[in-house]
């Protein structure tokens, strides 16, 4: 064989050998590429469940609250009635009682025993 054929059969074998290896990498990229993106999918995939996870734990939680605090609220205002009711039971106690004294005040007369004995006195001399 001539040299020029034997390097261009040797070109030829390069070359096919260089698009084999070629093949070959691509091939691992690939590979590695879906690999990758497979990790970052099951990873995004977890945490997407963990995030959904997370959101029914917490609206779970605030239902509770608002629960608790709809209780607590009730209770509250319906002890604020009573209340109200006491200090309006109270306010009239005091309003009678403010008035007791000057009821019995009223009731005393002072001059009550000095009139009557000025009344047997004066009738004595009705008819003179």
């Amino acid at each position: 064989m001539s040299f020029p054929l034997e390097k261009a059969g040797e070109v030829t074998r390069l070359k096919e050998r260089l698009e084999a290896d070629q093949r070959t990498t691509n091939t691992c990229v690939l590979e590695l590429m879906l690999r990758k993106q497979s990790a970052t999918s099951q990873s995004l995939g977890s945490l997407v469940h963990s995030s959904k996870t997370m959101d029914l734990k917490m609206e779970a939680g605030i239902s509770s609250l608002r629960q608790e605090i709809t209780v607590l609220a009730r209770q509250n205002q319906a002890a604020l009635a009573d209340i109200a009711t006491k200090l309006d039971r109270l306010h009239d106690l005091g309003q009678r009682a403010a008035k007791s004294p000057a009821v019995l005040q009223s009731l005393v007369f002072d001059e009550f025993y000095h009139r009557e004995l000025a009344i047997h006195e004066a009738h004595q001399t009705t008819f003179k």
